[in-house]
């Protein structure tokens, strides 16, 4: 089979894995970066606090995605992506109006967990469990 053939054929599984691996970006480091500086301005923050407050949140992202990745093998990503997606534009919803400093590392965390961690764990265990004999190609 072609390549177009698949894609085609494949059209619905793999848009739902593209769509959250393009949504992961904005839990991404990469976008994140994007408005580092406009974040230390506004919360007058010098590199070494903004480094420590993402260094946190993305910290206990990590360790909370120990626990959470195991929620794709007892949940249909259908329905576990619809809730990651919710929770990360509640995440980038909150990182817009944060007010404190306090809540910056919240932010960061819901950010960084929504979206670089659950967003493409979700993606890559649908596609790796939908698509048997050409994985390697889906993926």
């Amino acid at each position: 089979m072609r390549f177009s053939g698949f894609l085609r054929e494949n059209a619905p599984f793999l848009s739902a894995g593209v769509l959250l691996m393009f949504c992961s970006s904005f839990g991404q480091t990469f976008f994140i970066s994007i408005f580092a500086g406009e974040i230390r301005e506004e919360f007058s923050l010098s590199h070494g606090q903004w480094g420590l407050i993402y260094t946190l949140g993305t910290t206990a992202s990590a360790a909370v995605m120990v626990w959470a990745g195991v929620l794709t093998d007892h949940f249909r990503a259908r329905a576990l992506g619809a809730i990651v997606l919710v929770l990360l534009a509640g995440a980038a919803l909150m990182m817009a109006t944060v007010s404190s400093v306090w809540i910056l590392p919240f932010a960061i965390f819901a950010l960084r967990f929504a979206g670089q961690g659950m967003s493409v764990h979700i993606a890559v265990v649908a596609i790796s469990r939908w698509f048997v004999a050409t994985r390697g190609r889906a993926l």
